[in-house]
């Protein structure tokens, strides 16, 4: 078997032509004069059947107290959440003293709705080797896409990038190569990887919502690349709270100006900032706009925008809805794996992000692709939308593409990669998910 390649989905692919026919469309015109005001926000309506499949099961009360843990001391002692859909229990991994922390958590989180996993190495310490091996990119000549801990936190997993008729040694020599070179404590497993490749409600005006398509000139050319808008974020702040819009750390470099929609005159929708996220993909965009905590929700032409309510912090075993620009809303994303640290090709350089999440979407529909990056990832808690991740890669796939109509520069998958939003959150937590109607509440995201 010949492995395929992962992709970056959103730079990969300009609208003017460029180096490397990734074009997508043969020209940049001039906006219409009149900037479309976004459609009503609507209460969560089903639009097109879109959501059916979105719901987990996991209870709103469930997943507004874990938000709460998130920002627990005891936080520190915990590793990965593990959703079980079947059994309505919610697993937390951890390190130390059981009845300490279990106790802890159980202050926080409803009675009878968690069972407590003890893991045999802290998950800290497993994130922090997993990181610093994947920043290596290779292992005797050969790549190394993503690298995490285990699920049950009894060693690191490491994902490689090679086609098994040039493999120069068995799967097993490569983990015992890598503890060796690289003086891994921990156990390594190794399995077979697909490199991932970094991945437009068209054009709307203020105030600006999530999944909205996006576009910055490249510099130097005609050409404009292509992301997606995430969720929007707000800190409280005096004499009114401040407020951004969170997107892809790889769509562009600080400074970049993005504008909404596709054309060459269209208004600003905001600039990149330095944004701390602890290595992961995810940068926020600010400027003189507004932003509201709403997405735009259904297909690639939606004019529908849906509230966001909350925020819901990564669980193995949730079910995610994608929701980039150009390839609409799929939902029925199961979350197989995460952390890790995933090593993406962009501008022809390999760039490592931390926090990266994979999900597969289980009828191997096409859920995410090029243009859809920075867009946002939610989950449906009892009929209301919560902020998740930030779309950052697609795994394999094919130009079998949702939404927009595919072309030669467009590729989708049914993996998708995706930045959880706990990275930018436990690095700003002074910061919070701008919900709609924005929330008077303190303290947690």
């Amino acid at each position: 078997m010949v492995l395929s390649t992962a992709v970056l989905l959103a730079p990969a692919a300009p609208f003017a032509p460029a180096a490397g026919g990734s074009a997508t469309t043969s020209a940049v015109v001039a906006a219409p004069v009149d900037v479309p005001t976004p459609g009503a926000v609507a209460d969560l309506v089903d639009p097109g059947g879109v959501l059916d499949a979105a719901a987990d099961g996991m209870s709103a009360e469930l997943t507004d107290a874990l938000a709460t843990l998130e920002a627990h001391p005891v936080r520190d002692a915990l590793g990965l959440y593990e959703w079980d859909r079947d059994a309505r229990i919610l697993r937390v991994h951890a390190h130390g003293d059981r009845a300490a922390i279990e106790a802890a958590v159980a202050d926080v989180l409803p009675a009878g709705s968690f069972e407590m996993v003890m893991d045999p190495y802290p998950i800290s310490q497993l994130v922090a080797a997993s990181d610093a091996l994947a920043r290596q990119h290779t292992v005797h000549g050969i790549r190394i896409a993503h690298a995490g801990p285990r699920v049950d936190g009894s060693g690191i997993e490491v994902g490689v990038v090679a086609p098994h008729s040039t493999l120069p040694m068995t799967l097993a020599r490569v983990a015992e190569q890598i503890e060796a070179r690289f003086e891994v404590d921990y156990p390594v497993t190794v399995v077979d990887a697909s490199q991932a490749i970094a991945t437009d409600r068209q054009f709307q005006g203020e105030p600006y919502w999530g999944g909205a398509h996006i576009s910055s000139p490249v510099a130097g050319t005609a050409a404009y690349s292509a992301c997606s808008s995430g969720f929007a974020v707000e800190r409280p702040a005096v004499p009114s709270n401040e407020a951004g819009m969170l997107f892809a750390d790889h769509c562009g470099e600080v400074g970049r100006v993005w504008g909404a929609g596709l054309y060459s005159n269209s208004p600003l929708f905001g600039t990149a900032q330095e944004t701390f996220a602890d290595g992961a993909d995810i940068r926020m965009l600010t400027g003189p706009v507004t932003y509201w905590g709403v997405n735009f929700v259904g297909p690639f032409d939606t004019s529908r925008g849906v509230a966001v309510r909350g925020y819901s912090p990564p669980v193995l075993g949730h079910s995610w809805c994608t929701n980039g620009s150009q390839s609409g809303t799929v939902c029925d994303n199961t979350v197989t794996s995460g952390p890790q640290t995933l090593n993406l090709i962009v501008d022809g350089e390999v760039v490592s992000y931390s926090n990266e999440y994979r999900s597969v979407q289980t009828a191997d529909l096409p859920a995410a692709g090029s243009g859809d990056s920075g867009g946002p990832v939610f989950r449906i808690v009892e009929g209301e939308l919560y902020a998740a991740g930030i779309i950052s890669a697609i795994e394999g796939g094919s130009d079998v593409c949702a939404g927009k109509p595919a072309s030669t520069s467009r590729r989708c998958s049914a993996v998708v990669w995706t930045a959880g939003l706990d990275a930018f959150f436990d690095s700003n937590p002074e910061w919070r998910i701008l919900t709609y109607p924005p929330s008077t509440a303190e303290g947690a995201p």
